[in-house]
């Protein structure tokens, strides 16, 4: 159960590590004023449009009851683009801020050791274009899988038992995997080696990414724990690799660089 509580700490070491080095908070404030801008864009430009698109389905209420269709479907509308908010916050998050979170996580390391321990091979600011299209790719598979998932509710009885568990796991590790997969691209694991990583380490995955979990469906907070998560993982993936100090207090271990 050692993983489980190090998931558990780690993205608070991530906030701790941070607080305690102002020089990576510029690479820790860029991501979060991305997030922030397309966010808080998209959201004006969908409720600005709203009563457009109710006028194009409604027309020109003037009836009592159509005048209640026309309030009750906007209502439903916009809950629903708030909950589209918050479930792909992380996901579209990690792809606009995607080489910004790659460089914190690189600085974390080098503030660590005093070098990058992925390597001097390892690029400061990977491509853009490489960046979104892996977070991309992640995005689909998870939604397709959950889209698997929502299928298994359909069997009597057995779906409704195993459903959510099932998805619960399945969004944790997704969450953890997003996270951990800057410092594990950045030492070159390619996706076996990545999944190999992750399942020797599931108990960790699957206690860092419901942290996470739940730091995101806080509003203001999550644009905040999007970085402070990524400087978790870094602080996580490197222990768990044995590569952590015993100068660096950061996850309370002793285990030796190596």
């Amino acid at each position: 159960m050692d993983g489980f509580a190090k998931g558990i700490r780690a993205p608070l070491a991530g906030v701790r590590f941070l607080a305690g080095h102002p020089n990576l908070l510029r690479w820790f404030a860029v991501p979060v004023l991305i997030n922030i801008v397309v966010y808080c864009a998209g959201a004006y430009l969908f409720f600005t449009r709203l009563a457009s698109l109710l006028h194009w389905i409604f027309g020109q209420p003037e009836t009592w009851y159509m005048k209640a269709a026309f309030y009750s479907v906007g209502t439903i509308i916009a809950g629903v683009f708030a909950v589209f908010l918050v479930f792909t916050f992380t996901a579209v998050g990690l792809i606009v801020a995607g080489p910004f979170l790659d460089v914190l996580s690189r600085k974390i390391d080098e503030t660590r050791f005093g070098f990058d321990p992925a390597g001097a091979g390892s690029s400061v600011i990977r491509g853009i274009w490489v960046i979104a299209a892996a977070q991309v790719k992640k995005l689909i598979l998870f939604l397709l899988i959950q889209a698997l998932l929502l299928l298994a509710w359909l069997i009597p009885g057995i779906g409704q038992i195993v459903g959510a568990p099932l998805q619960l796991a399945v969004t944790f590790f997704s969450l953890a995997w997003e996270f951990w997969d800057f410092p594990l691209d950045r030492r070159g694991m390619d996706y076996r080696a990545k999944k190999e990583f992750m399942r020797a380490n599931k108990m960790a995955a699957l206690s860092f990414g419901a942290v996470c979990g739940m730091y995101m469906l806080v509003p203001l907070l999550n644009f905040l724990m999007i970085p402070a998560s990524v400087a978790g993982a870094t602080i996580l993936v490197s222990d768990l690799l044995g590569e952590s100090s015993p100068r660096d207090p950061s996850m309370g271990q002793t285990r030796p660089r190596v």
